[in-house]
């Protein structure tokens, strides 16, 4: 009977020791034009260049925002390339990303919005089985949005208080009102 509580596997690759962000920026210097993600269903393709581009505008959109490293940004969508850019503008700058289960229903995103005390909510429009902002209307018009002060949109068309992550993947100072 061993005494550890975990298992040990080979140790001749030394565990890589940055953070997801970090390991991008390395991925987008030594291939800057390999393919990093290909989304078949949204008909999309980034280079690891690309990829970290895009990953750094909405990175600094979300601070423009007023988001601080240490703040909970939520996602609520899919599989999609923003669902992925999402997750490395977080790692880039110093925020938590929390996933929330597409598949929830307004009582379940409350109480997970108000568990974690995101900030703000990157979410799709809709999917094959829910409508999103439809959701999210009926939590406002109740008062139960919890402590969500920015909702971010996966799509192109604008909507009032909301921002908009195009699907084209582009975000920074542009697409944020007021600036």
């Amino acid at each position: 009977m061993s005494n550890q509580s975990h298992v040990t596997g080979s140790i001749d690759t030394e565990l890589y020791q940055g953070t997801i962000g970090d390991a991008l920026h390395r991925a987008a210097m030594l291939w800057p034009d390999g393919e990093a993600l290909i989304s078949r269903h949204q008909n999309l393709r980034l280079t690891f260049a690309e990829l970290l581009d895009q990953s750094q505008s909405f990175a600094l959109g979300l601070l423009e925002l007023g988001l601080k490293p240490g703040d909970r940004v939520g996602i609520w969508a899919p599989n999609c390339v923003q669902w992925v850019i999402t997750q490395y503008a977080t790692s880039l700058s110093g925020m938590i990303l929390v996933n929330i289960n597409p598949d929830y229903r307004p009582r379940e995103l409350k109480f997970a919005l108000e568990k974690v005390g995101c900030k703000a909510l990157v979410m799709s429009r809709k999917s094959e089985h829910a409508n999103y902002v439809q959701m999210v209307d009926d939590l406002k018009a109740q008062g139960d949005i919890g402590c969500i002060e920015h909702l971010v949109l996966i799509g192109e068309q604008q909507q009032k208080n909301i921002i908009t992550l195009p699907v084209s993947c582009k975000m920074g100072k542009a697409k944020i009102p007021g600036n």
